[in-house]
């Protein structure tokens, strides 16, 4: 009986679900990759509860965040893959000058079209107009002539999403 009562009172004080997740940081999961790989790390991370600490800090856009993006995405595909899509995609109205020259590589497309939306695969948590006024509002921020250059080929990708979200395409 006391048994079972300490194993009750144990099963109580524990953290239950999401509760069991911890801060997980750039670093550690940068000195992971160097330790066993990206397709070993991706594996690990994908497969854990902290895939959703290392999305939700890739989407905040932060450099060491933006390296594990980048050391991850080439060996990504599927789930991953789009979780990570999802996640860089989160970090652009944040600092889109950080951002769009890591896609500008991995895709091999231009700011505008990086910048042309179809919003396929998620739709923005605060809305479509939110998301693409948050992100002509960083674009505002341009410093120096490359930053400008992003910025208005960027704009023209935000008016043709507009358009044809306008037009129902």
């Amino acid at each position: 009986m006391k048994l079972m009562a300490l194993l009750l009172t144990a099963t109580l004080l524990m953290p239950a679900g999401p509760a069991l997740t911890r801060d997980l940081s750039a670093n550690e999961v940068l000195a992971h990759i160097r330790k066993v790989g990206e397709r070993r790390a991706l594996a690990d991370y994908f497969e854990s509860h902290d895939w959703s600490n290392l999305t939700r800090g890739i989407g905040s856009g932060e450099p060491e965040w933006l390296g594990v993006y980048q050391a991850l995405r080439p060996v990504s595909d599927g789930e991953s893959g789009e979780d990570l899509g999802e996640a860089i995609f989160d970090a652009l109205p944040k600092y889109p000058f950080r951002v769009l020259p890591i896609l500008e590589v991995e895709t091999h497309v231009t700011v505008q079209e990086l910048c042309t939306f179809s919003f396929e695969s998620k739709y923005p948590d605060d809305g479509v107009e939110s998301y693409l006024t948050r992100l002509d509002g960083a674009l505002a921020l341009a410093a120096g002539e490359n930053e400008r250059r992003m910025a208005s080929q960027c704009r023209l990708g935000i008016q043709a999403t507009k358009e044809s979200i306008k037009h129902g395409s």
